[in-house]
């Protein structure tokens, strides 16, 4: 029973010890491609230069807090003719009614708002987004969360990283926090998302190494979408998304992160079941699935021989954890 106690004791030591090495190396690969992580590219000049976008806002269930997410992104200062606000509601409740009041409000006000309803939720919230993207013809999509509230500047500094740059085919933004201070729980989830989104997606997004999706306040180029990156997998609880380095790749493949723009969102400040353990079952529930629809090597011939184990775990726990279940 000894030996067994000190064999699980030194293999979670051994964990540790390599998790910490990790989050060295993604520091230093942040500190080296800081600067330009840090930088905005040029605007269009034009309002004909910007692309048509899609913002995607999956609903279910969610009144208190729909009609916040509604009305900041229709503030967002960008081309009325060029943004199209899809409202892909799924709820069974008084949230359908937010719903309509609010699109027929912005409808009044110029604004391009689509209702997107499903007689089954056939897929969860990627089955949502799916159908969305077969019903607009936009050519880049993002997506939030109810619980979030994007500045209006969120489509101005992002899409001119894919003009700039066609090889990108997602930009994930860095999460911002709307509640930090109220307890000891939201102040330690702001500290570990901050970390995750500065540090360790940053480095990544610098270096050209696997970067995930989170789930939510980020861009897709249709084509990475619809292309060899495969659409929304509906089966599992995860939603099945993967950005890839863009060497070697014919299609846009390769994803960005910026560091400066945030995203606010409100994160559970309490103990309650409803509050704080569902959301966080439902972050982790993907992990035995992706564990099972991940068996085969993660990379292509054209990556350097260190960066397959990185990605081979990345893919398997960070989409995981990160890409939940709407």
């Amino acid at each position: 029973m000894t030996t067994v106690l000190l064999v699980v004791y030194l293999l979670s030591c051994g964990s540790l010890l390599l998790y910490g090495l990790n989050c060295y190396v993604l520091l230093g690969l942040f500190v080296r491609r800081r600067t330009t992580l840090m930088g905005d590219p040029p605007r269009p000049a034009t309002e004909e230069e910007w692309p048509l976008v899609a913002t995607q806002i999956p609903l279910y269930n969610e009144a208190n807090v729909a009609r916040r997410l509604i009305d900041a992104v229709a503030a967002f200062e960008y081309p009325n003719a060029k943004h199209e606000i899809q409202i892909l509601d799924d709820s069974s409740d008084e949230t359908r009614a937010v719903v309509d009041e609010a699109a027929a409000h912005w409808r009044e006000r110029g604004k391009i708002v689509t209702v997107v309803r499903r007689e089954r939720r056939t897929g969860y919230k990627a089955g949502a987004l799916r159908e969305g993207v077969e019903r607009s013809r936009a050519e880049f999509f993002a997506v939030f969360d109810a619980d979030f509230v994007p500045p209006k500047d969120f489509l101005l500094r992002l899409v001119p990283h894919f003009i700039q740059d066609p090889g990108i085919g997602l930009v994930q933004s860095r999460w911002g926090h709307l509640n930090r201070g109220d307890s000891l729980l939201t102040r330690a989830q702001s500290l570990g998302i901050d970390g995750h989104f500065m540090i360790e997606q940053g480095g990544r997004a610098g270096n050209g190494l696997y970067l995930n999706f989170n789930g939510t306040a980020g861009i897709w180029r249709r084509t990475a979408i619809e292309g060899k990156l495969g659409a929304w997998k509906l089966n599992s609880n995860h939603r099945k998304k993967r950005a890839v380095p863009s060497r070697g790749a014919s299609a846009p493949r390769s994803a960005n992160g910026c560091s400066r723009p945030t995203r606010e969102a409100e994160r559970p400040s309490g103990p309650s079941p409803k509050n704080t353990g569902w959301r966080f079952r439902r972050c982790s529930r993907g992990f035995r699935a992706s564990a099972r629809e991940n068996k085969h090597p993660v990379g292509s011939p054209c990556l350097f021989l260190w960066e397959r184990p990185a990605g081979r775990w990345y893919c398997l726990v960070e989409r995981a954890c990160g890409l939940r279940r709407g």
